[in-house]
């Protein structure tokens, strides 16, 4: 979400309106990040997606499955409960996206295909 979307979004909703941003696809169970949108937030150019939810670990790693420095951009894998056992009858994309990492011992991570980045405060950003 925009900062510059939810500027146009005030003027027609209540003042005690809240905003909260949320990240997930469906191989994770819809929900995996969320982040309490604040005034803040509103003068970045972009809204963090927040931090995992409960029950949810997210990696971001390079091509070599390697973890890389806070502010880098690379890809998101999500570990943990919600994590889905593959596609129907699609054995073949299932292995492309769900994903042994060395050192993750709780289960497959699913490759996300999004890029993102981890800034100083640890929060979450879709790139």
């Amino acid at each position: 979400m925009s900062a510059r979307t939810v500027w146009q979004l005030l003027p027609h909703l209540d003042p005690e309106c809240t905003f909260h941003n949320v990240y997930g696809p469906a191989e994770t169970t819809v929900a995996t990040t969320y982040h309490f949108v604040t005034l803040e937030d509103l003068q970045k150019e972009s809204i963090p997606i927040g931090h995992p939810l409960v029950g949810y670990q997210c990696y971001i790693l390079d091509e070599y499955l390697q973890p890389v420095p806070p502010l880098a951009t690379a890809e998101l894998y999500v570990g943990g409960l919600g994590v889905f056992s593959g596609y129907f009858n699609r054995d073949d994309l299932t292995k492309q996206v769900l994903i042994d990492i060395p050192g993750v011992v709780d289960g497959k991570c699913y490759k996300t295909g999004d890029l993102v980045k981890l800034d100083s405060n640890g929060e979450l950003y879709f790139v």
